[in-house]
């Protein structure tokens, strides 16, 4: 029976803590500028691989530019350099130094959560992987 304590624990553990999940992308040509609409076209699917010792987060990042101009990007990044562009947004000095009006980011670890009519209607799937893990936490309690 410890066994099979051992290979729920193992195996629950596996697929929680190396999470694989898509996001899309649409990263520009070069300059870092991607209008709303091409990036709405050109956008794919990309895996999008997190661990604990390396966070890795969906990406969605739109701004407004001085000009009017409309920009995009997403795409799979580390955990902090999300958080940092979500930074950047607050501050209204970057924003200036980008000739950015107004810009917003979100960041999440959802199958395509970065898709730019997202609801977070996956939340199940998070749900699923807490589950996971409360489970393979109780393997644990049973095993030693």
């Amino acid at each position: 029976m410890e066994k099979l304590y051992l290979a729920l624990l193992i195996f629950c553990a596996a697929i929680c803590l190396a999470s694989s999940f898509k996001c899309y992308e649409c990263s520009g040509q070069g300059d870092g500028e991607y209008a709303k609409e091409q990036c709405e076209k050109d956008q794919k699917e990309v895996w999008c691989n997190s661990t604990q010792a390396m966070p890795r987060v969906c990406i969605r990042w739109w701004g407004k530019k001085t000009d009017g101009k409309k920009l995009e990007y997403r795409d799979c990044v580390h955990k902090s350099v999300c958080e940092d562009v979500k930074k950047d947004c607050s501050d209204e000095e970057k924003e200036k130094e980008l000739k950015v009006k107004e810009c917003e980011a979100r960041c999440c670890q959802l199958d395509l959560c970065n898709s730019a009519f997202s609801t977070y209607a996956r939340e199940d799937i998070a749900t699923a992987n807490m589950m996971m893990m409360m489970f393979a936490a109780l393997c644990g309690v049973l095993l030693f």
